[in-house]
């Protein structure tokens, strides 16, 4: 290796003083000398395999190669490639030569030109003014938008702010900033998302979340916040950026819609207690007619009446009853309950009447399957639904339900099948919906009063119906107490 590299510099040397010795006799003379054919700055890929091979002991020429190439193939390389190159050639014959001979080959090898030099010059200046552009069109899009975007330290204190920002705090221009992220937020919020936005930042994660900020007159508002964290080349967190959005618009033309919904319901609802409480009404108004005319020569007349009356009071009880039943709030109270007494005198009450003709037929209950569950409140679901597939199923022939209680993953099951006319799909959107009904009589109520209490309990409710197909409800209980709030009002069966 050291005779290589001597022989190098030999040769190096005795081409140099040539060189002067032409150019000095050519001066003399008169004639232009054209000089050396210039080594290219520009090298290709065989040329830099071949010094790899000339300088590097051959048993790991071939390694350094495929590292330093990293697959290349033969061909020129620019000029940024080439100062890239030359750092990393440099640094592996270094290590094999040592590092004054690594630095006077790559200084004679690779030369650049006054022309690629301009190259190189005229390459960054573009880059600069590149850079420059992206900065400002960047600096033009923060400063433009209404959203509040800040930058923090890793402690939390804010650096920069863009103009919508010190206009929400209501701060100058321009100025120092004494403040943190935590000066953003309500109180309330202080405590509860501050911890969450420290852990975040300082495990190098985002944070996302809704919260009530403040503006500079202490005026709480709802926004968003978003928080991401800013890395350097090796990963650690130097700060955070983040984004308020001032969710004040959105939230009021949400509550609009809200209120809007609620009144549509409320005529809905109206609509539908007139339609229902009219039809006992007018039984009872004809009944007290006939009886107040009078002139019946026998009593089996006046009883008849009587009785038609008091079953529209019944039917007018029944109707309201159930539209309470809708409209209050509704408390669970929850206790460890095993779903198959809940669900088998459900069964038993709902086939004994008038010993109806169609078959129920049960499956898993003897599974023992236990429930954190309100037992009454889930004893009438049963009852809604089962009553509705039995109804469905009389008019066809070999009325059949089937009630199968399961589970899945960690929730119990009860399936209610029947083979009734099935729905259509647009019938099967309304279920939910108050006094909908595909009954010649009922409320319409059973299946939002259903979708009320599964509500309250956390589970879920699957329809799956075809025409002509018969139903399918699927009610999925979770079987632990479910986070869902423990009251509810009429939003349940919207």
């Amino acid at each position: 290796m050291l005779v290589n590299v001597g022989a190098y510099v030999l040769a190096s040397i005795w081409s140099r003083q040539d060189v002067e010795e032409r150019s000095q006799a050519a001066a003399f003379v008169g004639v232009k000398e054209p000089g050396p054919a210039p080594i290219p700055a520009i090298l290709s890929v065989p040329e830099i395999d071949r010094l790899i091979h000339l300088y590097v002991p051959p048993e790991e020429a071939d390694r350094i190669r495929a590292e330093l190439l990293d697959g290349a193939q033969p061909g020129p390389l620019d000029l940024p490639e080439l100062l890239e190159m030359r750092i990393r050639l440099e640094r592996v014959l270094a290590a094999s030569l040592g590092a004054a001979a690594a630095r006077f080959i790559i200084e004679d090898r690779f030369t650049i030109s006054r022309g690629e030099a301009q190259q190189l010059v005229d390459s960054f200046h573009e880059m600069q003014r590149s850079l420059r552009t992206s900065e400002r069109l960047l600096a033009s899009v923060v400063e433009s938008v209404d959203d509040f975007i800040f930058t923090t330290a890793v402690d939390g204190r804010l650096i920069t702010v863009n103009p919508a920002g010190r206009q929400l705090l209501g701060l100058p221009p321009s100025g120092g900033l004494a403040l943190t992220y935590l000066d953003l937020l309500a109180e309330p919020d202080r405590g509860r998302v501050g911890p969450a936005i420290a852990r975040a930042v300082a495990a190098g994660r985002a944070w996302r979340g809704s919260v009530i900020a403040l503006t500079d007159a202490r005026t709480p508002f709802p926004a968003h916040l978003a928080v991401s964290c800013v890395f350097d080349a090796k990963r650690n967190v130097l700060g955070a950026v983040g984004v308020l959005r001032d969710l004040t618009e959105q939230v009021a033309t949400q509550q609009r819609l809200i209120q809007r919904e609620r009144l549509a319901s409320l005529g809905e609802m109206a609509a539908g207690v007139a339609h229902e409480i009219r039809n006992p009404l007018g039984g009872i108004k004809m009944a007290t007619r006939l009886l107040a005319a009078g002139g019946y020569d026998g009593d089996r007349i006046p009883v008849e009446m009587a009785q038609s009356i008091v079953a529209g009071i019944v039917e007018i009880e029944r109707i309201i009853a159930d539209l309470l039943e809708y409209a209050r709030d509704t408390r669970l109270d929850l206790g460890e309950y095993p779903l198959d007494r809940v669900l088998a005198p459900v069964i038993d009450a709902v086939q004994a009447p008038d010993e109806r003709r169609v078959r129920i037929e049960a499956h898993g209950l003897d599974a023992g399957i236990m429930a954190m569950v309100d037992g009454p409140r889930l004893r009438q679901v049963f009852t809604n639904v089962l009553k509705n597939a039995v109804e469905a199923s009389e008019s066809v022939m070999n009325p059949r339900v089937d009630v199968r209680l399961g589970l899945r993953n960690d929730a119990a099951v009860v399936e209610i099948v029947d083979n009734g006319p099935g729905m259509t799909a647009e019938q099967r959107s309304k279920v939910f919906r108050p006094f909908f009904t595909t009954k010649s009589t009922g409320t319409g109520l059973g299946m939002p009063i259903v979708k009320k209490i599964m509500d309250l309990h956390g589970g879920e409710i699957e329809i799956d119906s075809t025409p002509g197909r018969g139903t399918a409800v699927r009610l999925i209980i979770p079987r632990l107490a479910s986070p869902a709030p423990a009251a509810a009002g009429t939003g349940g069966g919207s």
